[in-house]
């Protein structure tokens, strides 16, 4: 896969997007323009022409050790001339109805007042939007400096949860009633399986805290207030989203608890069935057993029923009929079995077409 490069030149009632070629290219469009910049790499695979990038903006040597050491954490490098985010998005994403995937990339930020550079180490269009609303001319974006932009850049990466959130909603309710009506070994593996997609999540959107955090706490004398209270609002808004996800993961450990409390119901509904079926038939099996003995059938005091007389089958058949009619009506009366359902509320959803 090659690493793909474009810088975009954009102003009030100005958008020009170029795709750029080599080191030589970009230092020619960096020259020319005097408007704002912002340059985007996709893919991570040409390290090399990362590199020339990052040492034509005048970018700091440890902070190129950083972007090209694949075990770097997410962090906030602050510097006297740039400020470096390194954002790791971990989100479950839906890729066939029943099938979800989460997806892990890593986005790296480096921005001041004057340029944004953007390095996205997978191919994924994740601020196509964003360009879009540089194409049509929106004018607050396009009239504000470069900072400005950066605070749009984290905004689209934070509101990229927003789907991940709703599948997470949608995978609780589900999980919930697969809980209730039909606790198998597939559903509990599927919650297990979920829990640890809501930890990774939670750890991601902890990342962006951490370094949103960091960057409020010393920022540059050159990120005015105005700038200031709208990354403020992006810790909001990430802090939302973290209340969220802690809130599931309290949800899916009640799962677990629903699952084995239904497992545990459903293994007594069976073991009382069973119970009932050994406990009628326990009386047939006595009688059975006591007209199986070898008596002597010639007595008439101590057996006065004889299998080989012509209604002695059809007595033992209707004796062994009543004592199981009997111990049903007993059941039942004890309500054991064919308990009356109790009468509830009943709840319906009136959704508009």
């Amino acid at each position: 896969m090659t690493t793909t490069m474009t810088i975009i030149h954009y102003g009030v009632n100005y958008y020009n997007e170029q795709l750029v070629e080599n080191i030589n290219d970009l230092e020619k469009q960096l020259k020319e323009s005097d408007y704002k910049k912002w340059i985007h790499i996709e893919g991570f695979h040409e390290k090399e022409k990362i590199h020339d990038v990052l040492k034509l903006l005048q970018i700091d040597a440890a902070t190129i050790d950083t972007i090209h050491d694949i075990n770097e954490r997410p962090k906030c490098d602050l510097r006297s001339d740039y400020i470096s985010f390194i954002v790791k998005l971990a989100r479950l994403q839906q890729i066939k109805k029943l099938q979800h995937n989460l997806q892990s990339d890593k986005i790296y930020f480096i921005f001041n007042d004057k340029f944004v550079l953007t390095i996205h180490d997978s191919i994924e269009p994740i601020f196509v939007g964003v360009k879009k609303s540089l194409k049509e001319g929106n004018h607050q974006l396009a009239s504000e400096n470069t900072i400005y932009l950066s605070y749009i850049l984290m905004d689209t990466l934070i509101d990229a949860f927003t789907p991940a959130i709703e599948v997470y909603e949608d995978l609780v309710d589900k999980l919930e009633d697969q809980a209730i009506l039909l606790p198998t070994n597939k559903t509990f593996l599927t919650i297990h399986e979920l829990k640890k997609h809501l930890i990774e999540t939670k750890k991601t959107l902890g990342h962006f805290t951490e370094i949103l955090r960091v960057f409020l706490k010393t920022p540059p004398d050159y990120i005015s207030s105005k700038y200031l209270s709208l990354f403020q609002s992006n810790l909001e808004e990430v802090s939302k989203y973290l209340d969220i996800i802690e809130g599931y993961k309290e949800s899916i450990a009640g799962l677990v608890d629903l699952y084995f409390s239904s497992q545990g119901n459903k293994l007594n509904e069976i073991m009382k069935i069973l119970t009932i079926v050994a406990t009628i038939f326990t009386p047939l099996a006595y009688l059975t057993g006591v007209f199986g003995m070898n008596f002597y059938t010639e007595s008439d005091s101590w057996n006065p029923i004889k299998l080989n007389e012509p209604w002695g089958y059809a007595i033992f058949v209707l004796s062994g009929l009543a004592i199981t009619f009997y111990m049903l009506r007993l059941f039942k009366r004890k309500g054991w079995i064919g308990m009356d359902e109790p009468k509830l509320p009943k709840l319906t959803t009136k959704r508009k077409k």
